[in-house]
């Protein structure tokens, strides 16, 4: 927007027109600070609102450098290397390209990751640098949705990094709906819940079945074989109804013995 217009800005200035004396219509209706026109040396309208515009684009680059510079940082900007756009044209550079960036990668997450393919994901990457480099000009959502589809054997390991990548995500909307969740899920009748049962319940709850497609038989043989003694499946707990009825007639047996008892008569 700085060095050339977009389609929505020039939109916009088509609707802008320039006065002789330098003051500034839109749609119509006169933009200007001043009625009087401009002097002679003193900056018209025009180049107020020019500047006015650059302003509000710096500021807006501003502060989507601030927001995501985390992008330019290891280890989301090792990523990077798995762009075809980024990979060296001449083959003895491609030889040793991304080598650093993945083993970094691998490092970085080898708590998700078995000895296996922290040993198999740098050997392979030789062969997903020769598959981007063929598939170069490619878009990325094609190219790797392709390539998962397919998930050859031979980059088995190295489509994790692969996966992680996509996982990745740009924004904070999935930790604030979050907070909603907690709040949802730890009540004030459920304050006693441990951090490992209220993530459980909340995982549940954001990336867990809906209540229509869910088969609750594993989690029903989980419940009743994973307690410390037997379930009481056969126990009936007795209904208010009952416990009213019982009441009642202890009531009235009370009262009938109180009518049996002879009255004491005074002499």
């Amino acid at each position: 927007m700085k060095t050339k217009p977009g389609e929505y800005q020039k939109t916009l200035d088509t609707k802008f027109t320039v006065n002789e004396d330098g003051s500034i219509c839109y749609c119509g209706t006169q933009l200007t600070k001043s009625q009087r026109p401009a002097r002679r040396g003193e900056c018209t309208d025009k180049d107020t609102l020019g500047a006015e515009i650059q302003k509000i684009i710096d500021n807006t680059v501003k502060y989507m450098d601030s927001r995501f510079k985390n992008l330019c940082e290891k280890p989301l900007s090792c990523f990077k290397v798995f762009d075809p756009s980024t990979l060296p044209c001449l083959r003895e550079e491609l030889a040793n390209y991304g080598d650093e960036e993945v083993n970094y990668l691998v490092t970085h997450f080898a708590s998700l990751l078995d000895e296996e393919e922290k040993k198999k994901i740098p050997q392979e990457w030789m062969d997903l640098k020769m598959w981007l480099a063929e598939h170069r000009g490619s878009k990325l959502d094609c190219l790797y949705r392709d390539l998962l589809s397919e998930n050859p054997e031979h980059l088995s390991h190295i489509l994790l990094l692969v996966k992680l990548m996509l996982t990745l995500s740009p924004s904070t909307a999935i930790c604030e709906r979050g907070f909603p969740c907690m709040n949802r899920v730890k009540t004030t009748h459920r304050t006693s819940l441990q951090p490992e049962t209220l993530n459980d319940c909340m995982q549940l709850s954001i990336n867990g079945e809906s209540v229509e497609s869910f088969c609750p038989d594993k989690a029903v043989q989980f419940w009743m074989f994973s307690g410390k003694g037997s379930r009481h499946l056969e126990h009936k707990t007795p209904t208010r109804t009952k416990s009213r009825e019982v009441e009642t007639n202890a009531q009235e047996e009370k009262s009938d013995e109180g009518d049996a008892m002879p009255s004491l008569s005074h002499p």
